[in-house]
């Protein structure tokens, strides 16, 4: 079964609350977000590394 693409960003509010001031987020963090992009782009092969730096940025945007 495919899942429908959406142009809409995670949100898990967890994931965009936790952080450490200024400083990259943790791994895991962007790892579990760029699976959520991922995941939201319909699981689509062959775009992990913009999955990644996609969700690096939106950490860092959160993170003051």
């Amino acid at each position: 079964m495919k899942t429908k693409k959406t142009d809409q960003k995670p949100t898990d509010t967890k994931l965009l609350t936790n952080g450490s001031n200024g400083s990259k987020p943790p791994h895991d963090e962007v790892a579990t977000f760029a699976y959520l992009i991922w995941e939201q782009r319909g699981r689509a092969e062959g775009h992990d590394m913009d999955d990644w730096l996609e969700a690096e940025a939106q950490l860092e945007a959160t993170h003051p």
